[in-house]
């Protein structure tokens, strides 16, 4: 099954690849647009965020934004038994380079356990009709989001939705995927 999920996450990510910059950004900006206007998000007080690789769907602007009432976000820390960690994160905070050369808060910033985190917005290489993400192949996610209460929604761009995953029994299925089309619930 290993060489069908590399293909299919190759194929997804060649896609996402050939957006332009400007496309990017907004195709971003409307995929933010429709995450504000969630009941899920909009009821969460602990978000965890991803903070964008290469050309990624970037999330930066919600650590911009002035909300109505406070948010505490949070990102990931990866840990060298892949693992992950959930730290304080925002726009003025001091970042380093992590597993894979992702930036991430420092190991200083206050840690939030996964259990009290609302809303995970979880970056993926592809996501099928029924939920089921394709990652990039370290399971860093899988293992952080099992068992976990908080409404766990991919994002990515429309281009990286496919029709089918094949899964595998340690895979997370998401809750929900947001693109810059909109919201698609499972």
């Amino acid at each position: 099954m290993s060489s069908v999920k590399d293909n299919l996450r190759r194929a997804a990510l060649e896609r996402r690849a050939a957006l332009t910059q400007a496309e990017q950004a907004q195709k971003s900006e409307m995929a933010v647009a429709h995450l504000l206007e969630m009941p899920v998000f909009q009821e969460s007080e602990i978000v965890a965020i991803y903070l964008p690789l290469k050309n990624e769907l970037s999330l930066t602007r919600l650590l911009k934004t002035a909300f109505d009432r406070p948010y505490r976000f949070v990102a990931p820390r990866t840990l060298p038994d892949a693992q992950m960690r959930f730290h304080d994160v925002t726009c003025d905070s001091i970042l380093e380079r992590g597993f894979g050369k992702i930036e991430q808060p420092l190991e200083t910033e206050p840690q939030v356990k996964l259990s009290d985190i609302d809303l995970f917005l979880v970056p993926l290489a592809a996501c099928d009709l029924r939920g089921n993400r394709l990652g990039f192949g370290g399971g860093f996610y899988d293992r952080a989001l099992v068992h976990q209460r908080g409404f766990k929604l991919g994002v990515g761009y429309s281009v990286q939705r496919v029709t089918k995953i094949e899964t595998e029994p340690h895979d997370v299925r998401l809750d929900g995927f947001i693109s810059e089309d909109g919201i698609a619930y499972f």
